[in-house]
C-alpha cells in the first residue's frame, strides 16, 4: 500500500474522495481507515497495510471540534509504532499554520492547500529517491532535526478531476449522519481576521481574481446524481462553501441542472452582498430551503475594523429584505466574544438578527485558531497568553481572558431564546445565570426541530421519536451536538 488516510470519525470528505481517486488515477493503492470503524483496531490494520505514507485531513468541521487533535493523536500512535512510515497532515490547519510541524514532533510531511499535485510528487520522490523532498512545491517537510518550506502548492485543475472515490465511504454506515454536504468551490476572494481563508490564500499562489474556483457543474451534478442513486431517502443537500452565490455566471448555469436532475431542496451560505433579485429568483425556482449569512457583529465599526468583514449595515437590510420576499428561510450567523466586543456589541447582534426576520441564528464564540489575523490582535491585547496554546477547540466555553466571559457564553447557549422574546432587560437578567445542562439542550432544540421537519420530512413517527429521545439525551446528558440523522 502506498498511502493511507486516517481519521477519527467515519464522515464523507468530498475532498479525501477526490484525492483517493486521484492517487488512483496515478497508479498508486491507497485507501482510508476510520477509528470509529475499526473500534480500537485502526493501528494493527495501518500494520497489516503496511502504508509508505499515514495521513489525515481536516476541513472546516474537523478544526472546531476534538476531530482535529484525535486524528492527530492517532498519527501520534502510527508513527511511535511505525517510525519509519511517513506521517502526514493536509487541509486547513497544515495550510495556515505554518510551524505545524514544529509543533508535532511526530508528523513529517504538512501540505499546503490544493494537494493533488504536491502528495503525487513525494509518492513518486520516495519511492525513487529515498526521503529527498526538496523542490517539492507545496509542502513543508522534516529532514532530520530541521524543517523546511518549499513555497505555495500549483493550483489543481478542476476541470480534469476523476469522479471522486465516493464508494469507500459507503462501505460502512454512517459517513452521512451530518448530512449530504458538497462543496461547490475552493478559495475565497474576502479577507475576514477571524477566519482561515485569509491565510488559506497566503499559503497558495492563487489570488483574489480568480476566487473562488468553482468545481464544474457536470462533476457537481454527476456528484449528487450517484448519491441519489446510492440512498434514495435523500432529502436535502448541504451546499457548504461560504459564498455560494458569489459568481453568476456558475449559478446561471448550475442551479436550472441542479432543478431540473437533482430536483432535492438544498441549504447554501453567502453574503448579503452577493443577493440581489435576479439571485434569489434563482435560489427560490431551484428548490433552495434556506440561505445562511452572517451579519458577524451587528455593529458596523466591530465588523468592518475588526472583524474585517467589508459588510455595511444597508447590505444586510437589503439583502435579507429580498430573501424574505421571495420566501426564502433566512439564517443568521454572529460571532460573539472576540476581541474588542462588549457584552452590549453582542446584544445588538441579536438585536439585528430580529430586525431583518432570522428565522434561526448560528451563534459561534470566538476560536483563537493559530496564525488567524484576529488570533494575533487577541495576542497582542492579552486576551490570550500564547498564540500557539489552543490544542483543542470547545464549541461551548470562550479561551479568552475577557471581560463578562461567562455572559458570553450565555449568549452562545441561550440567543435562539432572544428570537422568540426580543426582550434586552430580561435577556441580561438571564445570561447572568450559571449555565447549565439545560441551557445546552435550549441550543440544541432548534436544529433538533429542523431535524426533524426537513432532513426527517419523510421518515416514520417512530424513527422521529428514537431521533428526539437520541438528541435529548445526546445534549442534555452526554452535552453534545447531535448528529443530524441515524
Amino acid at each position: 500500500m502506498d498511502l493511507v488516510f486516517v481519521l477519527n470519525r467515519h464522515i464523507f470528505s468530498l475532498e479525501i474522495a477526490i484525492n483517493l481517486a486521484v492517487l488512483r488515477s496515478h497508479g498508486y493503492k491507497c485507501g482510508i481507515l476510520f477509528e470509529d470503524v475499526e473500534k480500537g483496531g485502526l493501528v494493527k490494520k495501518v500494520n497489516k497495510l503496511n502504508p509508505t505514507m499515514v495521513g489525515s485531513y481536516t476541513d472546516t468541521f474537523s478544526l472546531f471540534n476534538k476531530d482535529m487533535s484525535q486524528n492527530l493523536a492517532i498519527l501520534e500512535k502510527i508513527k511511535k509504532e511505525r517510525p519509519e512510515t511517513i506521517t502526514f497532515l493536509s487541509g486547513i490547519h497544515s495550510t495556515i499554520y505554518r510551524d505545524i510541524l514544529k509543533k508535532y514532533p511526530f508528523l513529517d510531511i504538512a501540505f499546503l492547500g490544493d494537494i493533488e499535485t504536491s502528495i503525487s510528487c513525494v509518492l513518486e520522490r520516495l519511492s525513487k529517491h529515498g526521503n529527498d523532498l526538496r523542490n517539492i512545491r507545496g509542502i513543508n517537510y522534516r529532514n532530520g532535526n530541521e524543517c523546511f518550506y518549499n513555497g505555495p502548492a500549483p493550483l489543481t485543475d478542476l476541470n480534469k478531476l476523476p469522479f471522486p472515490d465516493i464508494d469507500s465511504f459507503y462501505k460502512h454506515k454512517g459517513a452521512f449522519r451530518h448530512g449530504y454536504r458538497i462543496n461547490v468551490a475552493r478559495g475565497c476572494p474576502n479577507r475576514c481576521t477571524f477566519c482561515f481563508q485569509h491565510k488559506y490564500s497566503e499559503s497558495t499562489n492563487a489570488n483574489d481574481s480568480i476566487m473562488p474556483r468553482y468545481y464544474p457543474v457536470k462533476f457537481l451534478i454527476d456528484v449528487m446524481m450517484y448519491l441519489k442513486s446510492k440512498d434514495k431517502t435523500i432529502n436535502l443537500f448541504y451546499f457548504t462553501y461560504v459564498t455560494f452565490t458569489h459568481s453568476k455566471k456558475f449559478l446561471r448555469e448550475f442551479l436550472p441542472k441542479y432543478k431540473k436532475l437533482i430536483k432535492i431542496p438544498y441549504v447554501c451560505a453567502t453574503r448579503y452582498d452577493k443577493v440581489d433579485e435576479e439571485v434569489a429568483d434563482l435560489l427560490k425556482e431551484s428548490g433552495c430551503s434556506k440561505v445562511s449569512l452572517a451579519i458577524e457583529s451587528g455593529v458596523s465599526r466591530l465588523r468592518n475594523d475588526v472583524l474585517k468583514k467589508n459588510l455595511s449595515d444597508e447590505d444586510i437590510y437589503k439583502g435579507a429584505k429580498i430573501l424574505k420576499k421571495k420566501g426564502l428561510r433566512l439564517g443568521c450567523g454572529i460571532l460573539v466574544g472576540f476581541p474588542e466586543e462588549k457584552i452590549d456589541d453582542a446584544l445588538a447582534s441579536l438585536e439585528m438578527a430580529v430586525k431583518i426576520k432570522a428565522d434561526f441564528l448560528s451563534i459561534s464564540l470566538f476560536k483563537p485558531i493559530p496564525n488567524l489575523d484576529l488570533t494575533n490582535l487577541a495576542y497582542v491585547n492579552n486576551y490570550l497568553h500564547d498564540t500557539d496554546e489552543v490544542k483543542e477547540f470547545d464549541w461551548e466555553r470562550s479561551q479568552l481572558n475577557i471581560k463578562d466571559k461567562h455572559q458570553f457564553e450565555n449568549v452562545n447557549f441561550l440567543s435562539h431564546l432572544y428570537l422568540l422574546f426580543p426582550n434586552k432587560t430580561l435577556f441580561r437578567i438571564i445570561i447572568k445565570l450559571p449555565n447549565n445542562r439545560f441551557f445546552f439542550l435550549l441550543k440544541m432544540t432548534p436544529r433538533i426541530i429542523a431535524v426533524l421537519r426537513y432532513d426527517m420530512c419523510n421518515r416514520s413517527k417512530m424513527k422521529k421519536i428514537r431521533y428526539v429521545i437520541y438528541a435529548v439525551y445526546s445534549s442534555l446528558i452526554r452535552q453534545q451536538r447531535p448528529d443530524l440523522v441515524i
